[in-house]
């Protein structure tokens, strides 16, 4: 399950460089803290809900699949 969680990270970390969006953007554009968002990037936050997720690939202009494959 963690390395589900670090895939997902990873992919969410690259999508926003791709873009330039910095933590503190997407952290505002979300609602979601900028620490929590490091321990989404980093598979450390096995508790974000999908609500959660859908609300980062919007923010990202990506496909929710796409985060998560």
């Amino acid at each position: 399950m963690f390395e589900f969680l670090k895939l997902i990270g990873k992919n969410i970390k690259t999508a926003r460089e791709q873009q330039n969006i910095s933590l503190d953007q997407l952290a505002k554009a979300t609602g979601i803290s900028t620490d929590y968002l490091k321990k989404i990037e980093n598979g450390q936050a096995p508790h974000f809900t999908l609500f959660q997720l859908e609300d980062i690939s919007n923010t990202l202009k990506t496909e929710l699949y796409d985060l998560i494959r």
